[in-house]
Parts: structure tokens; C-alpha cells; sequence
């Protein structure tokens, strides 16, 4: 990662560009897993597919150098509403709490995108 903000913005736009435009695509993967019965494959495509790439995104508004690093750290450096909205996407119970869970992501991402919009026109 480069020290330089111009670079860096370039890395986020890039990367949420690439974020925005394979999350419908996983987002439907995970439903369409869930319709065949498939839990273990909806599993991996939400965790992988939809909630790393929230993580990612909301690295890029809290720790901006360190926006890939995933879970780790997470406790440090994301303020408690945002862990707090990670952690429940996190603790699921079943294929059918899978669902609830996904329509929350859902919704989270339209509304971290908005922030990281907002944060990299500045």
C-alpha cells in the first residue's frame, strides 16, 4: 500500500468498484444456495462473498491503510456501531436465520457504499 493519499484513493475506488459490482452476483448465489438446500455453500458465499467485502468496505472508512485486513483488528479500530452490525451478521443459527441475516447485509451495504461514496468525493 502506498503512503500516498492520491494512490491510496485510487486503491478504494478501485477496489469498491470491483466490491459493487460482484455483490449482486453473491448476494444471489447465497439464495439460490439456500433454495437447493445447500447451507454449507450459502455459508461460504456469505461469509467470503458478502460479509468480508462489508468488512473491506468499512476498512476503507476506519482504517484506510489497512482496509484488507479483514476480521483482524477489527475490535480496535471500527467504532462499536459498526462492530456491532458485523457481529450480528456473524452469529448465525440456521439456513433460515441465513436468510434474515442476508437481507440485513443487504441493507448495510447499500448504506456503507453511500459512506464510502461520500468519504472518497471528499
Amino acid at each position: 500500500r502506498s503512503p500516498d493519499p492520491v494512490a491510496l484513493k485510487s486503491q478504494h475506488l478501485k477496489r469498491l468498484k470491483e466490491i459493487e459490482a460482484a455483490f449482486p452476483i453473491f448476494k444471489l448465489e447465497v439464495f439460490k444456495e439456500l433454495d437447493r438446500e445447500h447451507s454449507i455453500d450459502a455459508f461460504g458465499f456469505y461469509f467470503s462473498a458478502v460479509v468480508r467485502p462489508l468488512v473491506e468496505l468499512m476498512g476503507i472508512l476506519h482504517r484506510p491503510f489497512r482496509f484488507d485486513f479483514g476480521l483482524r483488528y477489527l475490535h480496535k479500530t471500527f467504532p462499536p456501531t459498526d462492530q456491532k452490525a458485523i457481529e450480528r451478521l456473524i452469529y448465525i443459527q440456521d439456513a433460515k436465520d441465513l436468510r434474515n441475516r442476508m437481507a440485513e447485509a443487504d441493507l448495510l451495504f447499500v448504506e456503507v457504499c453511500r459512506r464510502v461514496h461520500l468519504k472518497l468525493e471528499q
